[in-house]
């Protein structure tokens, strides 16, 4: 555990650095992530279900570390990937609302299928600035209504 280079986590991870820059027209360089244990990570007090978390000022993905995540290989590449599309949005966009589009873009880019929800123009706008649990849902589905399932 501790402080990595992200394709010292897995050299795989540059196929999305590259496609994410050629998407957002943004060059990265240096992302790190700081694998955690789960007693380490629950901590920072976020809520349970979040495994992993971006700071994109500093080019960092924190995450628990795949065996405490409760998540198969395979789904905690995609939490890393999730992180990654932060990363390269806040930078372009130096913010990171709305946060419906936000966690939305990041579900779909990363492949984390999310339940079927209405989209509603006040989920729109209540979802704009604050982000619950269903925000993924949410932002994911406007996503796929926008531009189809993800292959």
């Amino acid at each position: 555990m501790g402080i990595k280079k992200l394709e010292e986590v897995d050299a795989s991870f540059m196929r999305e650095l590259d496609e994410f820059e050629q998407l957002f027209s943004l060059k990265i360089d240096n992302v790190v992530v700081d694998i955690k244990s789960l007693a380490e990570f629950r901590k920072l007090g976020l809520a349970d279900y979040v495994v992993g978390f971006s700071t994109p000022q500093k080019h960092l993905i924190t995450i628990v570390e795949q065996n405490e995540s409760g998540r198969d290989p395979i789904e905690w590449r995609k939490v890393l990937v999730h992180e990654l599309v932060h990363i390269f949005y806040t930078k372009k966009f130096r913010n990171d609302k709305p946060l419906w589009f936000n966690e939305g873009l990041a579900c779909y880019l990363a492949g984390q299928k999310k339940k079927d929800v209405p989209i509603t123009l006040k989920g729109l706008l209540d979802k704009f600035s604050e982000c619950d649990k269903d925000c993924y849902a949410f932002g994911y589905n406007v996503f796929v209504k926008l531009l189809g399932e993800q292959k």
